[in-house]
């Protein structure tokens, strides 16, 4: 039996957006966290991982 997983590094959730908004300048602050993500420079959605565990949990992933 094989093994799927999801390791999350930045997802934009409510409590990440809270946290950004702390930072005297929050837009440049994300700008600084996303230009050092390789793919796309974005952060990801929560239906991102929503859609990709699924997948792993579906019968198409094995």
């Amino acid at each position: 039996m094989g093994r799927n997983t999801s390791i999350v590094a930045e997802c934009y959730t409510p409590l990440y957006e809270s946290w950004i908004s702390i930072f005297k300048k929050p837009k440049e602050k994300l700008k600084s966290i996303t230009d050092k993500i390789p793919l796309e420079k974005r952060i990801t959605s929560i239906e991102e991982i929503d859609n990709i565990v699924s997948f792993l949990l579906s019968d198409k992933a094995s």
